[in-house]
């Protein structure tokens, strides 16, 4: 059977993936222009080795690397999508169209990737106590009748030990953080951690608890 995008071949994977025209095009219009006439008598899995061990075998590094990886999928999802549409929904393939249509799939993912990576890089991350210490971290939340204060204590593992909770009513910020920190201190006192680290957003109150003579405020 005959590739249907191309007609010039038979349609095996390796065709589709390497040597089809609209695949040589796509991948001679991207930010990575490689040469695939060199690809041509690989296997599927050697083409597949040398996408993921890029950086050995096409000398990509580092965030480039991440990158191209990136891109090679969305050709290559591109790819099969642009064969099947051509088959089952008798739409002609697109040779130019297509490069730019998978150039765009690409930045879109790229741009969301990177949003991700930026929001985990700006917020601020969980970091366990040392060994054979207990980290007890504490927060409110505000009702519309009541504020609701919690402490989840963790150990060196990251494994929750235990955990309290109490329902007050609607105070000042500075009572409901001084209630929160009362709690978190009796809960530590209360399982028996000789040694304790309180963590939480507290600070004013938090403050006073390392220097008694610190009046919060």
């Amino acid at each position: 059977m005959s590739c249907p995008v191309c007609g010039e071949e038979v349609e095996t994977v390796e065709h589709v993936f390497i040597c089809c025209p609209i695949t040589i095009q796509a991948w001679a219009n991207s930010a990575w222009p490689l040469n695939m006439v060199v690809f041509k008598d690989m296997s599927i899995d050697q083409w597949i080795n040398i996408i993921i061990n890029q950086s050995e075998l096409l000398k990509i590094q580092g965030k480039e690397a991440k990158e191209f990886t990136l891109f090679a999928a969305i050709l290559c999802d591109q790819i099969w999508k642009n064969k099947n549409q051509t088959v089952w929904g008798n739409q002609p393939a697109k040779s130019i169209k297509l490069p730019v249509r998978i150039n765009k799939v690409f930045t879109q993912h790229k741009q969301a990737w990177q949003s991700i990576l930026e929001e985990k890089e700006n917020s601020p991350s969980w970091k366990p106590p040392p060994l054979r210490w207990i980290k007890c971290n504490f927060d409110t939340a505000v009702k519309p009748d009541k504020v609701v204060l919690t402490v989840v204590c963790r150990d060196s593992n990251g494994s929750i030990v235990a955990t309290q909770s109490q329902e007050k009513c609607l105070g000042k910020s500075l009572w409901v953080d001084s209630k929160v920190a009362l709690l978190v201190v009796s809960s530590a006192h209360k399982e028996g951690f000789a040694k304790a680290v309180l963590e939480g957003d507290a600070q004013s109150v938090i403050k006073a608890i390392m220097n008694p003579f610190t009046t919060p405020h």
